[in-house]
């Protein structure tokens, strides 16, 4: 990510938190703006419960909406944002939490690239983080050498084949001076074993199994992909699927 990119991103978020745009997404009743920040939440934290870590990073952590969300209150969590604005909100979350869960949660504005590999987590977590960079292996390289002996890395990115992507890698959103990476499986997965990881599942996330269900019945679209996600045939997901969520372990 260049100085200039970095800085726009910065800019974007800190004006989606103090909009509390962000944080809406998160905290609000299901609705066709949020169902999928849901959906994604819901699989990162099944995977966090199914791999029992005792640390969790949250790289790209937004306003902490993760924190509140683990399958365990002995879990210890830093989570990490390049937005000063959405980092005062993790604090605020993490302030009115029980004092022994408070003591094992810390956050910090900083870069990705800033983060001193000394200390390791057995989770490393990306979720929407790396389309961000044109470049995702310096990220993903990173995200490794973060991660434990025997720790994961697991990673959410956007589904390049989604049939309204229409196969574009860098897509610059109207109003946004940044573009975004979409990549496909294949491309997520070839450039984490690059990395020296071991994958251990993927699966695609976001279905649109019903046309407009996402717009016009959240509730339904939330539980068809709860329930169908994680077992849809490949054919279909590559095409209807709006992500791609792959664990890796590191040796």
């Amino acid at each position: 990510m260049t100085g200039s990119t970095e800085k726009a991103v910065e800019q974007h978020f800190d004006d989606y938190a103090a909009r509390h745009k962000w944080q809406d997404l998160y905290e609000k009743a299901l609705n066709k703006d949020n169902v999928a920040f849901a959906v994604r939440l819901d699989a990162f934290v099944e995977m966090i419960r199914d791999c029992h870590p005792a640390s969790v990073l949250d790289l790209g952590c937004g306003s902490g909406d993760y924190l509140g969300a683990l399958p365990s209150d002995r879990i210890r969590y830093h989570g990490v944002d390049i937005s000063a604005e959405m980092i005062r909100s993790v604090q605020a979350k993490i302030g009115q939490l029980p004092a022994g869960r408070r003591a094992l949660a810390t956050c910090e504005v900083a870069t990705l690239s800033e983060l001193p590999t000394k200390t390791r987590y057995d989770f490393v977590m990306a979720s929407g983080l790396i389309e961000y960079f044109e470049d995702v292996g310096p990220p993903v390289r990173k995200m490794a050498e973060l991660a434990t002996s025997g720790g994961y890395v697991a990673t959410q990115v956007p589904n390049r084949l989604y049939y309204k992507f229409k196969g574009i890698r860098h897509w610059q959103s109207e109003g946004k001076p940044f573009r975004h990476h979409r990549m496909t499986r294949e491309e997520c997965d070839a450039v984490h074993l690059e990395a020296g990881l071991q994958k251990v599942r993927g699966f695609y996330i976001d279905h649109m199994y019903l046309p407009k269900s996402r717009k016009w019945f959240p509730k339904l679209h939330y539980r068809l992909c709860t329930r169908f996600d994680a077992s849809t045939p490949e054919f279909f997901s590559r095409k209807f699927a709006t992500g791609y969520l792959g664990l890796y372990r590191k040796p």
